[in-house]
Formats: structure tokens, sequence, C-alpha cells
């Protein structure tokens, strides 16, 4: 079934075709169309009366049944056009649906190739902003660390300060219980 779908009409350029099954041959049906008429204009020219063969005339019998079987060919014939031009229309429908997705696609590529480059440039700027916001936690750190040496600084220069401070003193109040010793 897979070859008939890929199988066109030996005479013409359809793809529509019927499998022969008396010979497998593939045939479209507009050739098969063709092919019937020929077949029946060479009955109707041919026919023989078998009682007269001498005068090529027909009985009326003969004639009844050859007309019953014209009439069905006739019919094979107009149903097979009908198919004809339902293929033809749906297969040109089809055919406008997938252009139709293509341009779709086309475009839905497009739009595709416009997300990745975004979300790549998106990537690289989260990235970039990861790597700051790392940046700046480490020199918080530092700052942190700097901070408590300073406040360490401070305190031991605040101990030396008081120190001073309470040695000064002391040594004002020596010096002025001596200058009062000396005045009293």
């Amino acid at each position: 079934m897979a070859d008939q779908l890929r199988a066109s009409c030996f005479d013409c350029m359809y793809r529509y075709h019927y499998t022969i099954t008396a010979c497998s041959h593939t045939i479209c049906i507009n050739c098969l169309h063709a092919a019937i008429e020929e077949k029946i204009q060479l009955q109707r020219e041919t026919f023989i009366c078998p009682r007269c063969p001498d005068k090529h005339e027909s009985t009326p019998v003969n004639q009844h049944e050859q007309q019953k079987r014209i009439e069905t060919l006739e019919l094979q014939i107009k149903r097979l056009k009908e198919e004809n031009i339902h293929l033809i229309s749906t297969g040109a429908s089809k055919n406008v649906e997938i252009q139709l997705l293509n341009e779709q696609v086309k475009k839905l590529s497009i739009d595709n190739v416009q997300w990745e480059k975004q979300t790549h440039h998106y990537e690289l700027f989260s990235e970039q902003v990861q790597k700051e916001n790392e940046d700046l936690i480490r020199y918080n750190k530092r700052l942190a660390q700097s901070l408590s040496n300073v406040e360490n600084g401070l305190e031991h220069i605040d101990q030396i300060l008081h120190k001073q401070l309470n040695e000064s003193r002391t040594s004002h109040l020596n010096e002025i219980n001596e200058y009062k010793h000396r005045i009293a």
C-alpha cells in the first residue's frame, strides 16, 4: 500500500491512482476514465449480432443488454469523475493547509531563535548578577572583619587612653598634694 501511495500514473502526472487488480498496473482516474470510454466506443462500433454475422446488425435483446452495460460503465465513469474532482479539491485544500502550516513553522522557528537569544542574554545577565552578588558578599565579609579589627583597635586605644588619663590624674593629684604640703 505504501508503494501505491508513492506511485503515479504511467501516462500522466497525477498521483491519484487505482491499481488494476488483473495486471497490478497503477493508473490515475483520468486515464482510467479515458480507457473505459474507449472500451465503450469499441464495443459500440464492433458489436456484431451473433445471428447475422454478415450484416453487422444487432438484435434488440443484445442491444438491451449492451445498453445496460453501457449505462453501468457510464455510471462508473461519472462516479470516477466525481471521485477525481473530490480528490483534486481535497489535495488542493491539503496543499493550502500544508503551506499555511509551513509558514507557521517558519514563524515559530524565527520566534524560537529570538527566544533562545533572549534566554542566552538573560542567562549571561543572571551569571553576571550572581558574580556581582558573590563579590559583594566577599566585600561585606572583609568590611565586617575590618570593622571588628577597628573595634578591637579602638578598645585597645580606649584602654591605653584611660590608663594614661588615670596616670595623668594621679600624677597631677600627687603634684597638687605636694604643692599643698609645701605651702602648708
